[in-house]
């Protein structure tokens, strides 16, 4: 059996641990979720026609909420927004409980259903979450950060494929971006398992299997969860200022109610971990990162902004160096940064980068 019963006596102990993560499904707005958790900065991005759907629509739990961390073990940010298949306030742990949260009017859904289909995995999904909205982004980037974790793993991590997906649409095109590193591989159960934890089927990409929470971990486990994937990173390239559309969707793999069907699983996203093209400058070009600038070499430091729109005011070493335009061109090391003002609708953001040179190789 996967949960263990635990001794009065250490009750309030184990309480006191659940507490390093809380859920909440009332304190934001899908509105706020988007654009004051996950994307901030959002005046560096137009969003729109944010919506979601899921058990709440149609009468039962609400799978979708603002989660805090407190759990420096579990690396998923102080924040962030949770979307599940069960009712979302049940994440935090300790792991102590049945998570299967169900109805038969919850459906699921048919593009998870198509792109699972595409790698070889033929389910019929239910208990479908799903946040999606339109926006616009300023510069190329597109990337966001999550931790995939189910109540499957164990028991039927063998036979289930609850699965995670972010639909990036752009025209008629779509792609699943949220797959394992370096693969096509969607996120599912049985694309990342380790069988130390059921030994009836082979490990897949055990590497992004991050812990177990059954057995002795249960009583210290942050979610209610039984396993959990590594923290992970997916992006993609975008086009500046062309309209594109986001789906973060997350279902059950159907199975027979009453059984392993029933299962929850959740996705958490930290915040501020999606950049829709908000984040302007991308990695500090420094020796530590392995990409300064060789010496005696110019960077255009770009913000791809339009100067009708935003006023910019530019520093290096938290001194102004006189500049105003969307760009500037650097000749030596700093810390840059520019403060982006949009008087249209009061927004004033500081984004920074650090430029280091590589020392001079004499001849």
């Amino acid at each position: 059996m996967k949960k263990i019963l635990f001794a009065i006596a250490l009750l309030s102990s184990l309480h006191g641990m659940s507490q390093a993560v809380s859920v909440s499904s009332s304190s934001h707005t899908p509105a706020q979720l988007v654009q004051n958790v996950l994307v901030q900065n959002s005046c560096l991005v137009q969003i729109s026609n944010i919506s979601v759907r899921t058990g709440s629509n149609v009468g039962t739990v609400n799978g979708i909420g603002y989660y805090q961390n407190t759990n420096s073990s579990f690396p998923v940010g102080a924040n962030g927004v949770i979307l599940s298949t069960g009712k979302a306030e049940d994440a935090p742990g300790p792991n102590n409980s049945f998570l299967g949260a169900t109805s038969a009017a919850w459906a699921g859904d048919p593009a998870l259903e198509a792109a699972l289909a595409a790698s070889g995995i033929n389910i019929a999904t239910k208990n479908a979450t799903v946040l999606e909205f339109d926006f616009v982004p300023n510069s190329t980037t597109f990337s966001f950060d999550f931790l995939f974790a189910s109540e499957e793993y164990g028991n039927y991590q063998c036979a289930k494929n609850d699965a995670f997906a972010v639909f990036l649409t752009q025209g008629s095109t779509t792609q699943n971006v949220a797959v394992i590193p370096s693969t096509t591989l969607p996120i599912t159960v049985g694309n990342i398992r380790n069988n130390l934890y059921n030994s009836t089927c082979a490990s897949a990409n055990p590497a992004y299997f991050g812990q177990f929470n059954g057995g002795a971990n249960a009583a210290s486990s942050p979610t209610n969860f039984n396993g959990q994937t590594v923290l992970m990173h997916a992006g993609a390239t975008v086009i500046p200022n062309v309209s594109y559309h986001i789906k973060f969707v997350i279902a059950d793999d159907g199975g027979t109610l009453g059984t392993d069907g029933d299962y929850d699983s959740a996705v958490f996203l930290p915040a501020g971990s999606l950049n829709l093209g908000q984040k302007l400058f991308g990695t500090d070009l420094t020796i530590a990162n392995g990409n300064p600038l060789c010496f005696g070499d110019s960077y255009v430091l770009e913000t791809n902004l339009d100067d009708d729109i935003y006023d910019f005011t530019w520093t290096r070493n938290n001194n102004p160096i006189g500049a105003t335009g969307p760009s500037i061109v650097v000749t030596q090391p700093g810390d840059y940064a520019v403060t982006l003002s949009r008087p249209d609708i009061s927004c004033n953001t500081t984004q920074s980068i650090k430029i280091e040179y590589a020392p001079q190789i004499m001849a």
